[in-house]
């Protein structure tokens, strides 16, 4: 009786869930973070909220919609804001997502953990997507603090598996800037393929959140005149909070995601937890996307009029 009063809801609010839900949904495995990337200012700040998700609660977020992602051929990206390879039963995510037929979607990863690359290959990721801060050992190190040479091995692993499957993004800052044209050579040369190189401009997300000293930080360590272009926002250092202006107005992060303990958020920047739209592990996803407080968020998110989404760029 359950499955076929789900199944009347799903389909009274198809419509609506189509106009306003990707076709995925993120959720947060891991909080936790290797990485400590110079263009991530909220991984570093104090307040961020930081655990793992429990295998128990993800099980029970699937069963409570196995229906709505199957209805609505929506799937779920196994990551947030932490990597989610940091999980110890990571694998027992991925694992549930496939026997229970739910769409698995991309992965995002700095894959600078010992893992097993054969093993994370085999599930059925649309992408994987690995995140370098530059092609030496030097420049990476300093931007992502990760082990490059780590890095370098489980990349050439996955090229080795398949290459079409991988993603190598760049992100651009004033350390590895001089970089970029070497950038396709480098991934060549491990194997992988230079069309699946994306040079990624940095964004400061929530400006208005941030404090004076974490944006001065973020522009010591990020932020030069020859990297101009490659910045989502215009400033103006003499200005209070640098001025910071999106170049390209509107809401580029408009994504519903459930963090490592169960919060539904409708921003994949919401690294803060500044939203709580209800608890995905004791709600069922329709009910919440249905709830007068998730649409009325939605609205303004969409045209920017939460005080947070000032200049997020």
């Amino acid at each position: 009786m359950g499955k076929i009063k789900d199944s009347i809801i799903i389909a009274k609010h198809k419509l609506f869930s189509a106009k306003i839900v990707n076709r995925h949904i993120k959720v947060e495995a891991s909080a936790e973070c290797n990485a400590r990337c110079d263009w991530c200012w909220m991984i570093k700040a104090e307040r961020k909220p930081r655990g793992l998700m429990q295998l128990s609660d993800f099980r029970h977020f699937v069963d409570l919609n196995r229906l709505y992602f199957r209805s609505q051929k929506a799937g779920i990206m196994p990551f947030f804001n932490g990597e989610s390879l940091l999980h110890p039963q990571f694998f027992e995510f991925l694992d549930y997502i496939v026997i229970n037929k739910v769409r698995l979607m991309d992965l995002d990863t700095n894959l600078g953990i010992y893992i097993d690359m054969a093993r994370l290959m085999n599930y059925p990721f649309e992408f994987i997507r690995v995140n370098i801060g530059g092609i030496t050992k030097e420049t990476h190190e300093q931007t992502m603090k990760t082990n490059f040479n780590l890095v370098s091995e489980n990349l050439k692993a996955l090229f080795q598996i398949n290459p079409k499957k991988v993603i190598v993004k760049m992100q651009v800052n004033r350390k590895n800037f001089h970089q970029i044209k070497q950038v396709p050579d480098f991934i060549k040369g491990l194997g992988g393929l230079t069309k699946n190189i994306i040079i990624n401009p940095i964004s400061f997300p929530m400006p208005m959140v941030a404090s004076d000293k974490e944006i001065k930080d973020f522009f010591d360590e990020n932020v030069s005149e020859e990297v101009a272009d490659y910045l989502r926002f215009s400033y103006n250092s003499a200005s209070p909070k640098y001025g910071i202006r999106a170049k390209e107005p509107g809401c580029h992060y408009l994504t519903n995601c459930v963090t490592f303990d169960g919060k539904l958020t409708v921003c994949c920047q919401d690294q803060l937890g500044l939203f709580d739209l209800g608890n995905a592990f004791k709600n069922p996803l329709i009910k919440l996307f249905s709830s007068d407080k998730y649409k009325k968020t939605m609205l303004k998110a969409r045209n920017m009029e939460l005080n947070i989404c000032k200049e997020c760029n």
